[in-house]
């Protein structure tokens, strides 16, 4: 998420209560609630299948907890605390990257930069939703949108189009489809007010950050953060099956999402503001 040069909500110049330009002539939508009763509402109406949910997932190291998320787990979409500290080490981790200028069906994973202000919720939900193909089971025979029985994202609808329309694009007029697109923008407005908690105003840093990570046809682990130069591959997950966890499994979890709690918190499970959804069937298998 980005929050650089973020205005104070009174220099803000509003379009609605839900989205708006900067004093930098960026646009800024109002930040998602982490919780599955918006998210997944979001990524059905964008076009993901009903038979795909955003599970909460209430620990990172207690099997039982982990056993509650239907399998397989196809994305994960984390939530850590925008602390100083996390910011430090994220900016100093992409001053040393390279630019990232990938077009085509040759890459492993469909990345996207992020250019409208507070929308990493909804650069998470693209993420995971766009790439959760790779991590379905060996044994299902997948395409980009569908395993044989069950459609992932549903076709003509605005992920299936987006995707289409992505795929062949550069990072920069890709990026531009999302914050350009009407469909994406009301979409995401109509979630924006509808979380548990009052929203922060319009332009305001909400205090955390959205990324994903995702399998890739490589079978590398990725983290997905639209505020990156690019997809961070994280190293290769050994294909474990379903009922060696995949996603969920320890090795992936150490290569994903402890290392952001480890930095924090000490490792401490869910403490503090660290929180977790995982996209997978409705039901399980």
């Amino acid at each position: 998420m980005s929050t650089n040069g973020v205005p104070e909500p009174s220099s803000m110049s509003t379009t609605n209560s839900t989205s708006g330009i900067n004093s930098e002539g960026r646009k800024v939508f109002l930040p998602l609630e982490n919780n599955p009763s918006t998210l997944t509402p979001l990524a059905h109406t964008l076009g993901l299948s009903p038979s795909y949910a955003l599970h909460d997932l209430y620990s990172f190291t207690d099997a039982d907890l982990l056993a509650l998320v239907p399998r397989p787990a196809l994305a994960l979409l984390f939530v850590y605390p925008h602390t100083d500290g996390a910011q430090a080490r994220h900016r100093a981790e992409v001053e040393a990257e390279q630019d990232y200028n990938g077009s085509g069906d040759e890459d492993p994973v469909l990345w996207f930069r992020q250019i409208v202000v507070n929308c990493c919720g909804l650069m998470g939900i693209i993420h995971c939703t766009l790439n959760a193909h790779h991590a379905l089971p060996a044994t299902a025979t997948a395409t980009a949108t569908s395993t044989a029985d069950t459609p992932i994202i549903l076709p003509d609808s605005t992920l299936a189009n987006l995707r289409a329309a992505a795929l062949p694009l550069r990072p920069g007029p890709r990026a531009d489809l999302i914050a350009t697109s009407p469909a994406i923008e009301a979409a995401h407005a109509a979630a924006a007010v509808k979380g548990d908690t009052v929203p922060p105003a319009l332009g305001e840093d909400p205090g955390h950050a959205f990324i994903a990570f995702v399998r890739g046809a490589d079978g590398m682990l990725y983290e997905m953060d639209g505020c990156r130069k690019g997809p961070k591959c994280l190293g290769k997950l050994e294909d474990e099956g379903v009922e060696g966890g995949g996603l969920l499994g320890r090795k992936a979890l150490e290569m994903t999402v402890l290392p952001y709690v480890e930095q924090e918190m000490g490792g401490d499970g869910l403490a503090g503001e660290f929180s977790c959804c995982v996209l997978a069937p409705v039901g399980g298998e």
